[in-house]
Order: C-alpha cells, then structure tokens, then sequence
C-alpha cells in the first residue's frame, strides 16, 4: 500500500517535529514555572477586588462573585447539608495558614473555609461567568472589602501555602457528563458516579479497570483471544460493551482495533465519571450502556510540582511527575505537565507491560472570560501478548499453572499521539460558547504466536502438541473531531432555565493489514502440551497476506438541551437530537481477489426526557427515558458482504439519591430496562464475517455510596444485580434466552479508609472487598458455560509527613491478599479450535495474583 506508506512517513515526521517542539516547551516551561516560583512567595491567590458599576467586590481568582450570609455568626457558618450543595464554601488550601482580614472557620463538618472579617465565604452555583451577582437575594450578599482593603495593592491573597490543595473526599457533589454543565448530582435525572483523586491515590489505580471497579455495574473485558492477546479491550457497562472512552467529554473511538481502552494511562487523570444509560443525546454514535469519561488534570494557578515513584511484584516500576504553574506574571499563562514510566512483568510467561508517557497542558486566559488551551498526549506502549489458551482434559486444564503460556514473546508496540485545542468564552449577555478540536492517531505493529490446535503425533517429547499460528497486524486508527456548544442560563417567572445548543463530528479511520503464517491444522509450530517449552518446531513456510481492510467510520450530529428548575424543588431535563452516520469498508481476504466494499448511511433521532423531585433538600426521586443510535464496528462484515446495521436502544430507569451527614455522603439506587438491537457475534463457519443476534435486554438494580460516613472514616461501596439476556435472534450461537457474555450477574465492592490524622500529614489505613459472578462465557450462547463466582481482599496503609517546604506520603497496598485463583476472562472459543480427543480447548486468562505496591511521593 505504498500510498498509505507516503502519508504514513509524511505524518511520522510531522509527530516527531512535535514531539521535539513540545519538549523544547515542557523543558522551557519547567525552567520558567521555577523561576516564577522563586521570584513571587508561595502564597494561594483566591481573592481579588474586582472594581464594578456598583462598587468594589471580592471575588475569586477566576472573577466569580464571592458571597456572606445574614444566617451566619461571627466566625461560624449556618449553611451546611443542601445549603452547601448550591452555596459552596470557599474552602481552605492544605497546608494554608491565614492573613489578616481572613480567618479561617471549621464548618460542622470539619471543612475548613476562608471568612473575610469574620464572615464566611460563599461561591454562588447560579453564576454562570465571571460578575454575575445572580445570588444576591433572600439573606444572602455580595461580599464587599473595606476602603481600606479595596485600596490594597491586586491581588489580596488570604494565606501562605506550600502545597496545592487537594480534594481528600471519596465523594463529589457535581459532575459535568451527563449534562455537559456542571449539575449537581442530587438535581441530575440520570445515573451519573465519580471516582475521585482521593480514592485513586488511595487504591494506586494505574489503568482505568482498577478505578471503575469502584462503580456499580461496570467491568472489563474482551481480553486474549477476543482482542489480540491484550488483558481486556472492552468496557461493559449495564451488560453492554463499548470501545470508546470520553477524554474531557470527547469520544475517543477504537472499535477493538488497539490498546485505547486497556492503555489508558492515569497520571494525567483527576478523576473519572461514569454516565449509566443512553448518551446519544449529548455524544452521538456511542453504545447503550453508557460512557466512562476521564477528566483530566489542568494548569493551576499557583506553583505545584510532585514526583511519585512506585515499586511492586512481578518487576512492577513506575515514575510519575506533575508539575504546574504560572509561566507570566500577571498569572495569564497557565501550564502543567505529567509524565510516567512504567515497566511491569507479569505471573504469566512471555509477558510485560512497558509504557511511556508525556502530556504538556498550556492555557492562556485572555482575560477572565477567555481562554484558549491547548493539549497533547504522547503514550507508547509495548505490550507482551496472552491469547489464553487452556487445554482441558475431562474439563479440568491441562497445565493448571498460572504461568503457563503456549504461546511465545507475542510483542504489541502501539503509539499515540493526541491533540486537543480548546476555546471558551462567556458573553456579556449570558451565552457561553465552547470549542472543542481533537485529533488522535494509533500506530499498531503487533506479531502474536496464538495457539489454535491440539495435535497427536506431533513433533514433540510427548508426541502431543499445541500448533501455534503467527498473526502480524500492521495499522493505523484515527479519530477526529470537532464539537461545539453554547449554554446560556435563563429565567422566565419563576423557572429557571439552563440552555445547551451543540454540533459535533466525528471520524474513526483505521488502515492496515493482516499478515500469518500457519493456518488452522497446517503448516503450524508445535511445543509439547504438558512441557510448553519454546521455540517449538519451526514454522514450515514465511508470513502471507490474510486480509486488507480500511475503514471510516462519520457522524454528524446536532442537539439542544434544556434544564428546567420548577417552584417546589421539581427539575426536569429534555433533550433531543439528530444524527447522521456514514460508514465504509473495504475488506480483502486473500486469497480471494474481490474486496467487499459496503457503503452504509443512516440518521435518525433519539430523545432524553428525565424528571426529577426533591422533597427533601438531602433527598431526590427521578425517572428518565432515553433512546440511542450508534454504529457496530467498521470492518464487521456479515456473510453477505453488507455492513453490519447501526444499533438502536431504548431505556426506562427510576431512582433515588441522597445527600446525608452534612453532604459528606452521598447514596443513590437505580433500576433500569434497558434494550439494544443488531449485535453481532462471530460466524462459527468463518470467523472472519459476523452474524446478529436481533435484540437483548439488560434489567437490574445498582447501588453507590461513596463518602465519609463518621468522622475520619471514608467508604466507596457498590453492588449491581444485572440481568442480560438475547430476547430476539436469528444466531444459532446466541438463541433467544441465552446470556449476554462477559456480564456478571451479580458485582458488588467495599473500600474502607480510617484516617488518623486531622491534618494533611498522618497514618491512614485501609481495605476492600470486592464480589464478581457468576460471569458467562463470552459467546457462551446457551452452553451454560459460567465463570463460578470468586472474592478478593485488598489492603492499604500511608503514612505523610513533612521535610522543610515539601510533603511527603509512603503508602503501601496489597492486593488479592489470600491469593485467590480465579478466571477474570473467559471465551466459549472451542468451535474456533481444531482438537483432538480426548483433548478440548478453550481461552481463559486468570485473574491478578496477590501482590504488592508501594509508592513514595514527593510534593512541594
């Protein structure tokens, strides 16, 4: 293909000008961020006196209006529990000690928050852009300085810092993806959870599977043999899968096609929101279950810089860095840099993990109200590949080893290269506009060694083999796209209105080929099947083309929003859009000369309408329906030739979420119906085609609790009882009644943290438990095939202190204490392998063994 060889060279010389360039600007960055921070105190800037047509007034460093209460007495604040929810204190910075007119005052709950001359500060939710003064009514005021402070020099700081604050709480009040505002959990129609900063730094979460194990109702999977000798390439939420994760709320597609999902690095990862149910309404063409969005670190204002390193079993190491800062005085150009390191060996032979990545943020605010930003991502990853073979005799394995693999060095190099410019302005008549352009591109050279066969008179000490093919995948995936929206607030009487306007585009492209030598039963390298000892014996001709496929993958999208607020605490959400998807592939199997080259074009328009009632302030009961639309995967050719048709979901969920103890924990409780056409499945007569199971319905219950439930004790909690089964079907693997694979039907799991400490510095020590099963097979179809139930105990302590200027933590986790032996992934895969009696065959890959971690962390 030497066309697609041009631009391929043509774009590796662009990245590699980029990656030097932005380099030059890390390094240039961190040489300014020091010199910033030498010349200016480590002082935390939270207050300026902005001068207005109705005199002076505090704000925050942003330029939102800051507020008092009339409730509130000197030094002490009335407005906890629901208040806080739309008034938020303006809290105090670890480490922070305070200047005269600030004080500080422990709320209730034992938050500490800044007071100007006595009186508490407030952040108003109702404010949409810097100046707005929305909340001055019914006992609440715009906090204004005195002559004497106004004429201070700009800007005033309230207090010395030397470290940046974090968010310690395993809960959060607000989360932006299921609406794209941020809307308070507790007024959000929708199942919505988020893993915060607290609860990643606690559990040393380094892949997206270990954090949204802390949600209910939501696994991995799709490992081995279902994609390429990787440990899971698939995301299931509510018995469904998915390929793409949101970046920030952009989708990021794979398709299976690459490491996208399982390579998500978390060093730049703040926290990770989880939207339960149909999102076609804000994200267009996506899957039914739901999205996982990642929202990433930002450029802070004041100076921060951190270096972790870990070490742990199985030759685990990994470096971190997050430095952060001003690059101008005047504090308009903002940066922030993380970078990792990571190399890991594995219980299983042939198999490692290394991973580097560099992710350089700049912003620059051109005035409170603008600002553009601009990031990049680069992640390369070299990964051993474990199809998970296991030969079975009587239906027990074989080689009962953990170790055991009968493959080879199976190696997957992948790089990525990301960028995203971003753009956002609030108008002074209210409107707010946002402009979002993504491009992301993977670069995949993969060589796996996968078993397919049992073999009698092999040429092997036993005289029985396991015969391995060679699959050599070369290719290139690439997203792109463009998203804009507008939000304006609104009150006409006595509703309140919060208006979203939004386009976007999308493209998905991948281009490569398929190369192997041996095919099924031929040609083949054997290794003994009780003593897999390699090389084996030697593959008998070189590599031959097997398929040439390119494929895109467009949608075309427009929505509008609206958040109603009602007199008697009565929310309600609307919403609709219009969708277009455009879909092409053109797949060559050699040795056939034709190419199948289905063209498929499809709209269509999907609605979200959720109601929502707070009898309580603490308290909400609501009930949403919502439809989607999205694509199978480009490449999925049916026996006729034709594209596999777009899916199409409805779903019906009702609820309830709390706010207890001060807002310090919050609960909620779901149950959904949730039903999906048009899945595919292999064709157990050639699996490079699929067939469709017609429609499945996913039906259960989910719980979440995160927060602190008495005083320096915190929990994440989840259960899910999830039942996903084939309602309709023209597939003879999946008849009607049989299970959806890879869906646990029941998961639940407890994390509990008791902090001694009552400052920044202290022990803490922790534990969790976590449930799965049982899980069918992937593709178990009616077999009855189940991964039995399996339990694991995990276990943590930390330990911080202080040397001069910077804070230092050593924290300690063990996971999988009691080693428990356990399938994490299974595939009903025995129609796919050639065996010989009295031999059987299936992919399984075991879970983790116990291991250990520990990490130390410097941060000044």
């Amino acid at each position: 293909m030497p066309a697609s060889s041009a631009r391929r060279a043509v774009r590796d010389i662009l990245f590699s000008a980029s990656i030097g360039a932005l380099t030059v600007v890390a390094f240039v960055t961190l040489l300014a961020g020091r010199s910033v921070a030498a010349a200016a105190p480590a002082t935390s800037v939270l207050v300026r006196v902005a001068q207005t047509a109705n005199g002076a007034v505090l704000t925050d460093s942003d330029g939102f209006t800051l507020y008092i209460y009339d409730a509130d007495s000197a030094n002490r604040s009335a407005c906890v529990a629901a208040c806080s929810l739309t008034w938020p204190p303006l809290v105090v910075a670890a480490g922070a000690t305070p200047t005269e007119p600030y004080s500080i005052v422990v709320r209730s709950d034992g938050t500490r928050q800044w007071a100007y001359r006595g009186r508490p500060l407030y952040r108003y939710r109702g404010d949409a852009r810097p100046g707005e003064t929305l909340g001055s009514a019914g006992g609440w005021h715009v906090a204004r300085p005195t002559a004497a402070d106004a004429a201070r020099a700009q800007p005033l700081t309230i207090g010395t810092t030397t470290a940046r604050s974090q968010a310690t709480s395993y809960r959060a009040l607000d989360a932006s993806t299921a609406t794209k505002t941020d809307t308070p959990i507790l007024q959000t129609p929708v199942s919505v959870v988020v893993v915060t900063q607290q609860v990643l730094q606690d559990q040393q979460d380094v892949n997206i599977a270990q954090a949204i194990a802390n949600v209910s109702g939501v696994s991995v999977g799709g490992g081995g043999a279902a994609d390429n000798g990787q440990p899971f390439s698939s995301i299931f939420l509510r018995g469904f899968l998915t390929d793409s994760h949101f970046r920030d709320g952009v989708r990021l597609d794979s398709f299976g096609g690459d490491s996208d999902t399982y390579g998500l690095q978390l060093a730049n990862v703040d926290s990770v929101e989880v939207l339960k149910g149909p999102a076609a309404i804000l994200y267009g063409a996506v899957e039914p279950g739901g999205i996982v969005n990642v929202v990433t670190k930002q450029p802070l204002a004041t100076p921060y810089y951190s270096i972790l390193q870990q070490l742990g079993s199985y030759d685990f190491s990994r470096l971190a860095i997050d430095t952060s800062g001003p690059l101008s005085s005047d504090g308009k150009l903002l940066y922030r840099v993380n970078a990792s390191f990571e190399n890991q060996g594995s219980w299983v032979d042939y198999v490692y993990d290394n991973n580097s990545f560099f992710a350089p943020v700049m912003r620059y605010k051109f005035d409170p109200a603008t600002q553009l930003t601009l990031q990049y991502e680069y992640h390369h990853l070299d990964l051993g590949q474990n199809y998970g073979f296991v030969p079975l005799l009587n239906g027990a394995p074989v080689n009962p080893s953990i170790n055991a693999n009968y493959g080879n060095v199976s190696p997957d190099v992948e790089t990525t290269n990301f960028w995203d410019l971003s753009f956002s302005h609030h108008f002074a008549s209210g409107w707010e506009i946002k402009q979002t352009f993504v491009l992301n591109d993977t670069d995949v050279d993969s060589a796996g060694l996968y078993p397919s066969t049992i073999k009698n008179h092999a040429d092997t000490s036993s005289g029985w083999g396991v015969g391995r093919a060679i699959n050599n995948v070369v290719n290139e995936n690439q997203n792109w796209s463009a998203i804009t929206d507008l939000t304006q607030h609104a009150t006409t009487g006595d509703v309140k209105h919060t208006l979203l306007f939004g386009g976007d585009f999308y493209h998905f492209g991948t281009d490569g080929q398929i190369n192997q030598a041996g095919e099924t039963n031929k040609d083949l390298s054997y290794v003994d099947l009780f003593d897999p000892v390699n090389p084996g014996t030697p593959f008998k001709r070189p590599t031959t083309p097997l398929l040439f496929d390119t494929n895109a993958n467009g949608s075309l999208g427009l929505y509008a929003q609206d958040q109603v607020e009602f007199p008697g605490n009565i929310f309600a959400l609307a919403g609709l859009r219009y969708q277009e998807l455009h879909q092409t592939s053109s797949v060559t199997f050699y040795p056939y000369p034709a190419a199948a080259s289905p063209i498929l074009n499809a709209t269509a328009i999907t609605p979200r309408l959720g109601l929502l009632w707070q009898p309580q302030k603490y308290l909400s009961l609501y009930a949403d329906y919502s439809g989607n639309f999205g694509p199978n995967a480009p490449g999925d050719i049916l026996p006729s030739g034709a594209n596999v048709p777009p899916t199409s979901a409805t779903q019906w969920e009702f609820g309830v979420k709390s706010a207890l103890l001060g807002s310090q924990l919050t609960v909620s409780a779901a149950y959904f119906d949730l039903t999906k056409t048009n899945i595919p499945t292999p064709d157990p007569s050639n699996p490079n085609f699929v067939l469709i199971t017609g429609a499945a319905r996913s039906t259960g219950v989910e719980f979440d609790l995160q927060g602190q439930f008495a005083p320096q004790w915190q929990a994440v909690a989840n259960y899910a009882v999830t039942n996903a089964v084939v309602t309709s079907s023209n597939d003879p693997i999946n008849p009607v009644g049989s299970p959806l694979g890879e869906v646990p039907h029941y998961l639940a799991r407890l994390w509990v943290t008791h902090d001694f400490r009552k400052s920044p510095n202290g022990p803490k020590i922790g534990g969790g438990i976590g449930f799965n099963g049982p899980e069918p097979y992937l593709y178990a179809g009616g077999s009855g095939l189940v991964i039995p139930p399996y339990c694991t105990v995990d276990l943590m302590a930390s330990d911080g202190f202080r040397i001069g200027q910077s804070s230092v933590r050593a924290q300690i986790n063990a996971t999988n204490v009691f080693n428990r032996r356990y399938y994490a992934d299974a595939q009903n895969s025995s129609s796919f392998f050639v065996t010989k009696a009295p031999y059987t065959a299936f992919t399984a890959l075991y879970g983790p063994p116990q291991q250990v971690t520990g990490e130390i962390v410097f941060g000044l």
